[in-house]
């Protein structure tokens, strides 16, 4: 990549820039929607929000706006707060009673 007076900032490799980057970086990716539906059918994801993603990449076709598909995202989002919070909670309900028994037993 080219630092502001044009020279480059560090090594640059093929397609990648090793070292410390000078300027801002942008980057564009584009995909065939065809394509990221056949390699998300074909990944093999194991992570259940992951799986839950995906399934509602597939469910939807070419030519939907995000208007349409970002309540089942944010759904989604919210649904994986809620059971984050939970097991939170759970977690330092046990603690308490962990560490309570033991200042119990001590005394």
């Amino acid at each position: 990549m080219l630092r502001g007076d044009g020279a480059p900032s560090e090594s640059v490799l093929k397609d990648q820039v090793v070292g410390r980057w000078r300027m801002d970086c942008w980057k564009l990716a584009l995909a065939k929607f065809e394509q990221v539906q056949h390699l998300l059918r074909l990944l093999p994801i194991r992570h259940p929000e992951k799986i839950k993603r995906r399934g509602i990449a597939l469910s939807f076709e070419l030519g939907h706006r995000w208007d349409d598909v970002e309540p089942a995202f944010s759904a989604l989002r919210e649904s994986i707060r809620v059971e984050r919070d939970a097991f939170v909670m759970e977690a330092a309900t046990r603690y308490r009673q962990k560490h309570e028994t033991r200042r119990a037993t001590r005394s």
